[in-house]
């Protein structure tokens, strides 16, 4: 009997784009809509030809440098990619602070330099600190999102971790980590969000403040891929619900009615009120839009509104850091939907 057709989730134009756009650059792009939960573009860098494993294709070669290529090109990045996010982490650490009541939207918190919470001989420093900048001292946590502060994240981590070492990890599961998003057509990395229990049946080793505060920044033992990222950002996106990940449209045979359609599958809430997600969202406003936000320079001849969150991730088995930044679309037009977006390249600083 006739096959049935599959129509992808897929923009075409927009998938050529992010494949073009990753070339040369080992990473991955993932756009969704925030409203569904659609795939819109899925690219990972680098890529192969499929064709080489065509057991038909008599003209095939290159099978053995596609298996041996030590950049691994049969990796999907964006659902098999587990890598430390850095600063986009800090939306979820945010958002859990301010669930616990650890922080308001109100709450001063001291952006310097550096930071010596952890004693005088663990002293931990600020981005700013290496190129030379000012900090900004005293603020809030819209404007330490905005100026993507460490000692802000280190502090409320710290914090938290005072009261019960359980509840970041608790509510950083709230936000889609730690577990596959379930996206069915591809292999995928549930990623890690390590707890006291974990790291104790793992390494034998007791939970310290020391994890917690790493943890406030997105980097010790966390491990996130871009999809969960992009699930996330979608989620801050579209008021706080996160949807499954598909890349199927629909399902139908060649002259008869749809045997299978996309229908958005919610799968659970961001741990926030309307309140406290506000309060992110105003954080993510001034990223891309004010002045101080890391990524308004980025942003300034565009003519689109966005909102998101710079990242920069330590790899410590690369020679420099990984670059992340994931954000979304607020333009409101009836002709190009807004989309939720999360860009990330290995090793560029």
């Amino acid at each position: 009997r006739p096959a049935q057709s599959i129509t992808t989730t897929l923009d075409r134009d927009l998938q050529l784009a992010a494949q073009e756009a990753l070339t040369g650059f080992r990473g991955s792009i993932v756009v969704l809509d925030p409203k569904t939960g659609a795939v819109l573009a899925m690219a990972s860098s680098p890529g192969f030809d499929p064709n080489v494993f065509d057991p038909t294709n008599r003209n095939a070669v290159g099978q053995t440098d596609v298996l041996t290529d030590s950049a691994n090109p049969l990796l999907n990045r964006a659902t098999q990619g587990a890598y430390p996010p850095g600063s986009v982490f800090k939306i979820a650490v945010a958002g859990s602070g301010l669930n616990s009541g650890a922080i308001t939207a109100d709450t001063i918190i001291n952006c310097g330099n550096t930071w010596s919470g952890l004693g005088p001989n663990a002293v931990k420093y600020n981005w700013t600190f290496d190129r030379g900048l000012a900090a900004p001292g005293p603020i809030n946590v819209v404007q330490a999102l905005a100026f993507s502060c460490n000692p802000f994240f280190y502090q409320l981590a710290l914090d938290m971790d005072a009261v019960d070492p359980t509840t970041l990890p608790e509510l950083i599961r709230g936000f889609g980590f730690g577990e596959p998003t379930g996206i069915g057509q591809v292999p995928e990395s549930g990623g890690l969000i390590p707890d006291p229990d974990w790291k104790q049946q793992t390494y034998n080793d007791p939970w310290r403040p020391g994890d917690a505060v790493n943890m406030g920044i997105g980097q010790g033992y966390v491990l996130v891929t871009p999809l969960q990222i992009a699930r996330m950002i979608a989620a801050v996106a579209n008021g706080g619900t996160l949807y499954r990940p598909q890349l199927v449209l629909r399902v139908a045979p060649p002259d008869g009615p749809a045997t299978l359609e996309l229908k958005p599958e919610a799968q659970g809430r961001l741990p926030l009120t309307n309140e406290q997600l506000a309060t992110i969202t105003a954080g993510l406003d001034w990223v891309a839009r004010e002045k101080g936000g890391t990524a308004r320079h980025r942003f300034l001849d565009l003519n689109i509104p966005v909102s998101g969150k710079t990242g920069t991730a330590e790899d410590p088995a690369g020679p420099a850091p990984h670059g992340w930044f994931a954000g979304y679309t607020e333009a409101d037009r009836p002709d190009r939907p807004d989309f939720a977006a999360v860009v990330m390249i290995e090793n560029v600083g």
